[in-house]
C-alpha cells in the first residue's frame, strides 16, 4: 500500500514537473514568436518608409535639374549676394515671378512644400512659398543650409525650420565658372509623406520634438501648426492631422487606450534612438504601433518619430493557441 502511494506520488510529481516544463517552453516560444513578429513589423514599416523617402529624393533631384539648376535661373540669382538691398529686391522679385508658376504647379502635382533660396552666408534670400519673409540668418537654425554653403555638397534629411518642418533636399548653386552662389532647398511636408505612407491597411502620424520646435520655429507659426502630443510631453503633433474618417477613428481609439506602460516604454526607447514596435489592445482590436526615429542629418538627434499603425489579430491568435497548449 505504501509502495503504491509512493509510486502514485512520483507519477503525480513527474506529471506536475512535465506540465511545468511544457508551460515554461510554451511561454518562452510565445515570447520569442511575439518578439519576432514585432521585429518584422518594425522592419516592414522601415522598408516602406525608405521606399517613400527614395521616391521624394528622386523627385527633388528632378526638380533641381529641370527647374532650378538652369542658366536662366542662375543668371538671375548669381549677383544676389554682392548686390545692395535695392538690387536684391529687384532680383528677388524676378526670381519669384520666374519660379512661382512652377512652384504652384508642383505643389498641386506632387505636394511640394517649400522652395527656398539662401545666400552663401546662410541668410534667407527668397522663400517662394512665403516671399514676404526673407533676410533672417539661418546659420544656427538650419544645419543643412550651413553645411551646404560650407562644403558645397548637397545634403538631405528631415529638419525643423523657422516656419515648418519638412523633408529637405538642399543643393549648392554655382555659375558656369564654379563660383559658389549660395544654396536652394526643395522640401516636402511631413503631412504629405504621412498621407503617402497611409493606406487601407495602415495609418501613420508624425510626432515632433517639442524642444527643437520651441528652439527654432517662430512663435506665431508654432501655435498655428502644432499641438501637444498625447504620448509624451516632450513631443508635438501637427495641428492639421488628416481628416480621413478611418484615420480619425483609429487615432481616437489609440489615444483612449494609451497605457502608462506604453508611454513609459516610449520614454525609455528615446534614449536608444532605435526603431521598435509594440502592441496596443483595445476591446475591439489589437493595433501594432511601429515607432521609427527620424534624425537630423547633421546632428543625428531625434527630431521626430513617425508612428505606423496597423490592425492585427496575430498576437491574439498566438496567445490563444499557446493557452490551449498549456491545458
Amino acid at each position: 500500500m505504501i509502495k503504491r502511494l509512493l509510486k502514485l506520488k512520483y507519477i503525480l510529481l513527474f506529471f506536475l514537473l512535465a506540465q511545468l516544463v511544457i508551460m515554461v517552453v510554451v511561454t518562452i516560444n510565445e515570447i520569442h514568436d511575439r518578439d519576432y513578429f514585432l521585429e518584422n513589423k518594425t522592419k516592414l514599416a522601415q522598408s516602406e518608409y525608405d521606399t517613400i523617402y527614395w521616391k521624394i529624393q528622386e523627385q527633388s533631384a528632378m526638380i533641381f535639374q529641370e527647374t532650378i539648376n538652369k542658366k536662366e535661373i542662375i543668371d538671375i540669382f548669381k549677383d544676389a549676394y554682392t548686390a545692395d538691398e535695392k538690387q536684391q529686391a529687384i532680383i528677388r522679385e524676378k526670381l519669384y515671378k520666374k519660379l512661382s508658376p512652377s512652384y504652384n504647379r508642383l505643389k498641386k502635382l506632387i505636394h511640394l512644400k517649400q522652395l527656398h533660396f539662401h545666400l552663401p552666408n546662410n541668410h534667407s534670400f527668397l522663400r517662394v512659398h512665403k516671399p514676404d519673409k526673407f533676410g533672417d540668418d539661418l546659420t544656427n537654425v538650419r544645419d543643412t543650409v550651413a553645411y551646404v554653403n560650407k562644403y558645397k555638397k548637397p545634403i538631405d534629411g528631415f529638419e525643423e525650420g523657422r516656419i515648418y518642418n519638412g523633408f529637405r533636399f538642399v543643393y549648392p548653386l554655382s555659375d558656369e565658372k564654379e563660383n559658389h552662389l549660395g544654396s536652394v532647398e526643395i522640401s516636402f511636408a511631413s503631412s504629405s509623406f504621412q498621407n503617402t505612407l497611409s493606406n487601407n491597411t495602415r495609418i501613420s502620424q508624425f510626432i515632433f520634438s517639442k524642444e527643437i520646435i520651441e528652439e527654432k520655429v517662430w512663435h506665431n507659426e508654432m501655435t498655428l501648426n502644432y499641438l501637444p502630443s498625447k504620448i509624451s510631453p516632450h513631443f508635438f503633433v501637427e495641428n492639421n492631422w488628416d481628416n480621413n474618417s478611418k484615420s480619425t477613428e483609429i487615432k481616437k481609439k489609440i489615444q483612449k487606450y494609451l497605457t502608462p506602460q506604453i508611454k513609459k516604454t516610449f520614454e525609455e526607447k528615446l534614449i536608444s534612438k532605435k526603431a521598435y514596435s509594440i502592441s496596443l489592445e483595445t476591446p475591439e482590436q489589437t493595433y501594432i504601433l511601429s515607432f521609427l526615429p527620424i534624425k537630423n542629418p547633421i546632428k543625428k538627434n531625434v527630431a521626430a518619430y513617425i508612428v505606423v499603425i496597423v490592425e492585427s489579430s496575430y498576437l491574439q491568435h498566438l496567445h490563444f493557441e499557446n493557452k490551449l497548449l498549456k491545458l
